[in-house]
Formats: C-alpha cells, structure tokens, sequence
C-alpha cells in the first residue's frame, strides 16, 4: 500500500473493478468490494446486473456501483483500474460468458491483476489451460471448483499434492 501523504488525490491508493452481482447473489460482491476498501484501495467499482445495483449501492455509499454488464462498458471502465475481481456473485447465465470473455481477454492484453472467484470459475472451467497466458492473475477456488478446473473428482487427501503441483503454494 502506498504510504498516505498531504499530496495523495482521489485514486492515488487504488482503483478496483470488481464484476459480479446478481439479482440472487449481491452480497458477495459486496464483500470483495468493501474489503478492497478496507484494505487501503480509495476507489472500488462495482460492475453488476441492474437489479443487484440498488441493493449493493445500499448496503455502502462508499462504493461506486455500476448497473449493467455489457461486456464492451464494463472492459471501456476497466482501462482505468489497477486490479481486477471477476466473479462473486455473478451467477450463471449464459450471456455472462462473453463478459468474462472479455474480462481475461483485457487482463491478457494489459497484464492488470486479476482474481477470478466463484461464478468466475465457472465459465473458465472450459479455457483454464489457457492461464499460464496470465501470470498476474490469481484463481480462488474451493475444493469443488477446483475439482471442476482440473475435471476430475478430488478426495480431500488429493487437493496438497494438485496444488504443489500447480505451484499454487
């Protein structure tokens, strides 16, 4: 984090996108975002579905919140920030598919960090091979998604050895 002087400016401690939020999920994206605040960055943006930007925008002023996923919006406003989290709570359908698209086809180009949680997951589950093309980004996932990336089933016993293996620790 940078160190907080009399000549810092709105910005100057971070700027977040996190995409994700659904009329059923808006709590998760919430939370990315406010600790993203907590922790030091001065400006998060949330991109979500219209009917989640209400109850985001209620749950904290704090927060910037953008209603709407239009994959070419939402990768237009990413130019501006400094890292990227692609996933809580967006949900499944289908149409979301060219926005993640989209999103790692940006953070490729521009090498922005990116983590990529959650619903995220999903929709990389058929490209993950193609990660190693992002050394900044960063999966989350939990022992169920990370069985689905790797297409196979996983007994706990499993999961060190995988992770080792993918340098994941």
């Amino acid at each position: 984090m940078p160190e907080i002087h009399g000549g810092l400016f709105k910005g100057s401690c971070g700027k977040i996108a996190v995409i994700g939020g659904s009329v059923e999920y808006t709590g998760a994206p919430y939370f990315a975002a406010i600790s993203a605040l907590k922790l030091g960055a001065d400006l998060v943006h949330v991109f979500c579905a219209p009917e989640a930007a209400p109850v985001i925008k209620g749950y904290s002023p704090e927060l910037i919140v953008h209603p709407g996923l239009d994959p070419s919006t939402v990768v237009k406003n990413l130019e501006r920030m400094d890292a990227i989290v692609l996933g809580p709570g967006l949900g499944r359908n289908p149409t979301v598919k060219l926005l993640v698209d989209g999103v790692v086809d940006f953070a490729k180009r521009t090498d922005v960090p990116l983590v990529v949680d959650a619903d995220g997951l999903w929709f990389l589950k058929d490209s993950v091979r193609n990660m190693p093309a992002l050394p900044s980004a960063i999966l989350t996932p939990n022992m169920v998604e990370f069985s689905r990336l790797c297409e196979s089933a996983l007994d706990v016993r499993d999961v060190l050895s995988i992770t080792v293996s993918f340098i994941c620790l």
